[in-house]
């Protein structure tokens, strides 16, 4: 039996809006624990964070394609890739599609979604949307509520009914005891006149399911509550804050009578954050995570604190080299046979990123990273790793 429990604050790297992502099959794969997290995870995750300004600047495009891919090991690259296309069909119809794949050690999520949206008055429209796939069981359905408030704020409520007639067209001998849904809101204040501000907050309720496999006498289970609040404002002229809080509560559950390990459980916490402050040439920052992941082997628990620092040799209004530094701080405790071979407690670890931001032209822009490991400087392990980002309107 596999158990999952999750709490956590986190910084967020999804450029795909909270109201599209749910439950999906990419993420009965693998249980997320601490197996696959060493000391130096959360500083590759920070160091390939994509700017928020990009975020800030996508919520007012109909159309923008998003791509990061870093490397996280050996086997797995960390992908952050988003493409959204709307388009309207007439007054008071549109037409979005929206193409999401994200993987970490933490998660890994997929859709294609389709969605309509009618304008039902100046205060509301309807969305319906989608997720249509070769195999009928794994058709998703979901329905959103627009309520445009003002001109620069609305607030979304949806509903998905995710893989809505598995259990009449599943091809398999798996069934659904209980169906799962996705129900949640979100809201967005966009201020005039100010591209590179915003205000993001949500709440998403994946409700519990239950599957069950008559064959094997599998039994899985899922659930999860997630709150974020993001924003960018400006604090002085060409000076910003930006900061990125959420709050998830998972559950998951495998009962596995044919795996190695048929009664491994897993009831974890994780409290992140990140704040930085950002003028045209400089951004300091700092991001603190406590993780625990509890099971009937023992207690896992992660304290990471990272500051750290980029410097722009130019502007970005034309293209420049930027330089970056992080300190992680790192704690990990917890019996060796549930950790990473790689998470070691109490490490202190130094980072150096460079990267090339190129400014292709007034709608697309991509940066190359560089990183090195500072306390294995000049060894063949200097070179740490490399990331992608592509940002593009259109």
């Amino acid at each position: 039996m596999k158990l999952f429990l999750s709490i956590f604050l986190f910084s967020s790297l999804a450029f795909a809006q909270t109201e599209y992502r749910f439950f999906s099959e990419e993420e009965t794969r693998e249980l997320n624990g601490p197996q696959l997290i060493g000391s130096e995870y959360q500083s590759d995750v920070l160091a390939y964070t994509q700017p928020l300004k990009w975020y800030a600047e996508s919520l007012r495009q109909q159309q923008f394609f998003n791509l990061s891919t870093g490397s996280l090991g050996p086997t797995r690259f960390l992908t952050n890739n988003t493409l959204m296309i709307k388009r309207d069909l007439y007054e008071d119809l549109a037409l979005k599609l929206i193409y999401i794949d994200q993987a970490n050690y933490e998660y890994i999520e997929k859709h294609f979604l389709i969605e309509f949206t009618y304008r039902l008055n100046q205060l509301l429209s309807l969305s319906l949307y989608g997720e249509p796939s070769t195999f009928k069981s794994a058709d998703d359905a979901g329905l959103g509520l627009n309520i445009h408030t003002s001109k620069n704020h609305y607030l979304r409520l949806y509903a998905v009914a995710v893989d809505f007639s598995y259990n009449e067209r599943h091809e398999g001998s798996e069934k659904y005891k209980k169906n799962p849904y996705s129900y949640g809101f979100v809201g967005r204040w966009l201020p005039e006149g100010k591209k590179d501000e915003f205000l993001e907050y949500s709440l998403r309720w994946d409700s519990r399911l239950t599957r069950e496999n008559s064959t094997t006498n599998q039994v899985y289970e899922f659930e999860r509550l997630f709150y974020e609040i993001q924003g960018r404002h400006s604090i002085q002229p060409y000076q910003f804050i930006n900061y990125q809080i959420s709050y998830r509560r998972g559950w998951e559950k495998d009962i596995n009578p044919l795996a190695p390990l048929p009664d491994q459980q897993w009831d974890s916490q994780f409290i992140r954050s990140i704040i930085q402050i950002e003028n045209p040439s400089l951004i300091l920052g700092l991001k603190t995570l406590y993780s625990q992941w509890k099971s009937n082997r023992g207690i896992v628990i992660h304290n990471d604190l990272l500051p750290h620092f980029w410097y722009h040799f130019g502007s970005e209004w034309e293209s420049f080299w930027k330089l970056g530094y992080e300190f992680t701080w790192h704690r990990g405790q917890g019996p060796d046979s549930l950790r990473s071979v790689l998470d070691n407690n109490n490490k202190l670890e130094h980072r150096l990123n460079a990267a090339y931001h190129w400014t292709i032209n007034d709608r697309a822009k991509l940066i190359t990273l560089f990183t090195f490991d500072l306390d294995r400087f000049g060894t063949g392990e200097t070179w740490e790793g490399g990331n992608m980002q592509f940002f593009w309107t259109f």
